[in-house]
């Protein structure tokens, strides 16, 4: 005969463990639902701010590129209206002179 076989089991002590044993378990269940809960919440955040950041980034390369395209344009009116000048300023500096001649100065 062995001791291990000659040790009664408690009923209560029985009852108490599955008892404990329930309390853990929907404890359990709750942590799991609120991690959940916290996760999928997370998980919108960060979709939510990687697509506000896609909807940045597309917006101020458009902006950029319009910059870029609106300067191009402008120097190219410049260097139209440098070489505007340059052409028209010589005969025009000679017609004043002339001018300036003709009226004794």
């Amino acid at each position: 005969m062995s001791i291990s076989n000659t040790v009664p089991i408690n009923p209560k002590l029985l009852d108490d463990l599955e008892k404990h044993a329930t309390t853990l378990q929907h404890a359990l269940d709750d942590l799991l639902v609120t991690l959940q809960s916290q996760l999928s919440e997370a998980d919108y955040c960060v979709t939510d701010t990687l697509s506000l950041q896609q909807r940045t980034i597309h917006t101020l390369n458009t902006s950029v590129q319009t910059a870029i395209d609106d300067t191009t344009d402008l120097i190219h009116a410049c260097e139209s209206l440098a070489s505007d000048l340059d052409a028209r300023l010589p005969p025009l500096a000679t017609h004043i002179r002339e001018l300036y001649k003709m009226i004794g100065r």
